[in-house]
């Protein structure tokens, strides 16, 4: 340790400098060729731990979804959640009793819905009347 070992191109390296950088006394890498070292003192991000959240806490965004008549998208940001989160929870716990969308979120839920319903509807629509013209043209 401490020896001063010259490296390729003339620099010079100590061999505590070398171990920290996953290299031999040669100047190959130590580690199989992956790259940084694997070890978590070296990682440059920190590792966050997983958040939880209560199921009161799940339960509220649920109702500011299906009561209130937030947008999944609005009651994350107020919340400061990820969105899939909250629609994940609603979808989990709209099924229960007491949780089922009413009032303005039972009509927000509804409209939605309803469009959505409506557009595959059309795209359905507009999909038939190109496959009646193709099979018009075909027999003529």
């Amino acid at each position: 340790r401490g020896v001063v070992i010259p490296a390729v191109g003339g620099n010079d390296w100590s061999h505590d400098a070398d171990e920290r950088n996953g290299l031999d006394k040669l100047g190959f890498p130590t580690n199989g060729g992956r790259g940084e070292r694997q070890d978590n003192a070296c990682r440059k991000e920190p590792i966050m731990a997983r958040r939880k959240f209560t199921r009161e806490f799940k339960v509220s965004a649920v109702k500011l979804v299906n009561e209130q008549g937030y947008s999944v998208v609005e009651a994350a940001k107020s919340l400061g959640v990820d969105p899939n989160c909250v629609r994940g929870w609603v979808e989990k716990f709209s099924s229960e009793a007491g949780l089922e969308p009413s009032g303005e979120g039972a009509l927000a839920a509804e409209l939605r819905r309803l469009r959505k319903e409506n557009a595959r509807l059309l795209m359905e629509r507009e999909i038939l009347k190109k496959a009646a013209q193709f099979f018009a043209r075909e027999q003529s």
